[in-house]
């Protein structure tokens, strides 16, 4: 039986998101890129970019700084220099399609290419 030892509840800043499957787990979850928009230094909003889920978060966030990210949009943005941030939240696989879902209807990322109401 695969289980996962250790669930955490709570979501995980990887402030540096070129860094960022260097730093993330090789668990399931999903994460979420975003722009920072400082103040002063103060982190005043983030703008979401991409919202995604997978099975190994380290091996899905290299993907993405891959040269052959298939989301040009997103891989330009991600070649930008904007300051931006990961955020990941380990989870059991059964929940990372609904809970993705969720999330792309609320946040409404502009470099998700699958409408929410076909992730399920």
């Amino acid at each position: 039986m695969n289980t996962i030892v250790s669930i955490n509840t709570h979501w995980q800043r990887l402030p540096q998101a070129h860094l960022a499957s260097r730093l993330a787990p090789d668990l399931p979850g999903l994460y979420a890129y975003g722009e920072v928009v400082d103040i002063l230094g103060l982190p005043a909003e983030i703008r979401w970019a991409y919202v995604g889920r997978t099975s190994n978060l380290s091996r899905r966030l290299a993907e993405h700084e891959s040269p052959r990210e298939p989301n040009l949009a997103l891989r330009q943005w991600l070649r930008s220099g904007l300051k931006q941030e990961v955020w990941y939240r380990i989870l059991q696989p059964t929940t990372l399609r609904s809970l993705e879902a969720d999330l792309i209807r609320a946040l409404t990322p502009p470099f998700n290419t699958i409408q929410p109401q076909l992730v399920n």
